[in-house]
């Protein structure tokens, strides 16, 4: 190898991890730059073209980064995850207790955050993408403990555990009932544990009071 060869194959790993740290850097700018725009409630729209004027950046920079707004609503998904310390998605149903405990305490912390995801059009957006892969996820989490029930109950307590242990759940609680975050959490934890506790002994029957519930909705 020539001194040159040798000099551009020093400098290149070192210009391609420069490069990397940019690009990151630039794509972190971007999302913090929308999640504080969402939290002020400055969106008008969900327009790709407002949430670049929001960036400081050009369209163009910003499709560099997010070819599309579904991998923009990913990416601001993963994001919110992140700041609430819930990156990961319950494999067991054990996992979905202790989750919903932790992330109930620390929507605590980021109330401005948690209701502007929540309630504003590009956090709607975004949920809707995180909270299919979570649906998802809480389904195959459950798949165990409700293999012997019948396709009807089976939806209806997955319906159930999934409503109970999300972001609404919190919403409602807070604001209607005055409870803290970490009060919701155990609040749900007992819930669901309880209707876990009945499934696994399978005492969902015609004549149980479980499935009386599931079946009038009362």
């Amino acid at each position: 190898m020539n001194p040159r060869a040798r000099r551009l194959s020093r400098v290149r790993p070192y210009n391609s991890q420069v490069r990397a740290d940019q690009k990151e850097a630039t794509r972190q700018h971007i999302l913090d730059a929308v999640v504080a725009k969402m939290v002020e409630g400055k969106f008008r729209s969900a327009s790709m073209d407002e949430i670049a004027r929001a960036a400081g950046i050009s369209p163009a920079t910003l499709y560099r980064h997010f070819p599309n707004r579904e991998a923009l609503w990913d990416g601001l998904s993963a994001e919110f995850n992140r700041r609430i310390g819930g990156s990961t998605y319950p494999q067991t149903p054990q996992e979905i207790i202790e989750f919903i405990r932790r992330d109930s305490a620390h929507f605590d912390e980021h109330p401005g955050l948690v209701q502007a995801y929540f309630l504003t059009q590009v956090g709607k957006l975004a949920r809707s993408r995180g909270r299919a892969r979570r649906l998802q996820a809480i389904r195959k989490a459950l798949a165990g403990v409700t293999r012997k029930l019948d396709n009807s109950k089976r939806e209806q307590v997955i319906a159930v555990i999934a409503y109970l242990a999300s972001l609404q759940s919190w919403m409602t609680m807070t604001s209607e009932f005055n409870l803290s975050g970490a009060e919701v959490g155990e609040a749900v934890a007992w819930a669901i544990q309880t209707l876990l506790d009945a499934v696994e002994k399978e005492t969902i029957s015609s004549g149980s009071q479980i499935a009386k519930w599931l079946n009038t909705g009362t």
